[in-house]
């Protein structure tokens, strides 16, 4: 398969591919007399793989990892830290959730007393948002 077509059958751009090929994540082959990049049957499962993986949240040294040593003790190891995170982020989730549930219920109080609530002032919900991290906002 060209790369265009790869692109179209698995919604991923033409950049990602090349940054793939890049890394030696996702190697292409260029025939001779012919300037773009060829995704053989092997590469093409190989990059169902990588985007089946990506889905779960697996990050692509792990991937790379993955494929270059795939021993079932560190695959799985690699498994259990991507599910320990996820639970780390599960409870920021809950945390901030709580957060704002408890600023909908105060603005909700404030607005049928004709009051103005000022989200910043609680000091306790002020020290629990301090807990969570900026890294994971988009």
């Amino acid at each position: 398969m060209t790369i265009s077509e790869v692109t179209k059958v698995f919604n991923v751009s033409t950049r990602m591919l090349r940054y793939y090929d890049e890394i030696g994540l996702l190697p292409s082959t260029r025939k001779e007399d012919y300037s773009y990049r060829v995704y053989d049957e092997p590469a093409v499962r190989r990059l169902q793989q990588i985007i089946t993986l990506r889905k779960l949240r697996i990050p692509l040294k792990k991937i790379a990892s993955i494929f270059n040593d795939p021993d079932q003790l560190k695959i799985l190891e690699t498994f259990q830290e991507s599910i320990s995170e996820l639970d780390e982020e599960i409870t920021a989730l809950h945390t901030i959730r709580d957060i704002l549930n408890a600023f909908v219920m105060k603005l909700n109080n404030a607005a049928h007393m004709h009051v103005k609530f000022d989200m910043f002032d609680d000091a306790e919900i002020m020290s629990v948002i301090q807990t969570l991290s900026l890294t994971k906002i988009n």
